[in-house]
């Protein structure tokens, strides 16, 4: 078995329907922040239609992540902690405290 077959065996065929509705969510998720920004001061009908519109749209959040994880996003602890050092560190700026790099150094 050459070095090619091994790689092309390796790689996990993705499906394009399942990429087409991850698609399509990307653009629900769009469509649910475009429209409570909009929606976000009114009231009467229009806000009954914005309630309906980002419920509605709110199941592309679940869908998206379900797909992701169903193809095996993987996991990286060493990103995972980056990722939450610099989330940390930012709240910490934006509640006027000393954010936990600041303390490390």
């Amino acid at each position: 078995m050459t070095l090619e077959n091994k790689a092309y065996n390796n790689v996990q065929n993705r499906e394009s329907s399942f990429e087409l509705l991850r698609i399509l969510c990307i653009f629900g998720i769009i469509t649910m922040h475009i429209v409570s920004i909009i929606y976000s001061s009114v009231t009467g009908v229009n806000l009954i239609y914005g309630v309906f519109v980002n419920s509605l749209f709110n199941t592309c959040v679940s869908i998206f992540v379900l797909i992701s994880g169903y193809f095996g996003v993987k996991l990286n602890i060493k990103k995972l902690i980056f990722l939450d050092i610099i989330v940390c560190a930012r709240h910490g700026r934006q509640l006027g405290g000393e954010s936990p790099l600041q303390a490390w150094q």
